[in-house]
């Protein structure tokens, strides 16, 4: 079975020059050790945490990584 996400944004929204901090949290059905990646890159200057059941992404918003949609 694969783990089941628990909690986290199905959307942001950012303000620049501020500082965001996104948590999602899951659970193995199985209670079977989770390891936690992200695909792609990360905006310059983030930071990944994790633990046994939740990853981390804090980010220091600047207008070099944030693109608008009209």
């Amino acid at each position: 079975f694969p783990p089941t996400i628990l909690s986290g944004p199905s959307e942001l929204n950012l303000t620049v020059n501020t500082t965001v901090s996104i948590t999602v949290t899951a659970e193995d059905p199985n209670g079977d050790p989770m390891t936690f990646n992200v695909s792609g890159s990360l905006p310059k200057g983030a930071k990944l945490s994790t633990n046994v059941s939740s990853l981390t992404l804090t980010w220091n918003v600047t207008t070099d990584e944030v693109t608008t949609q009209n």
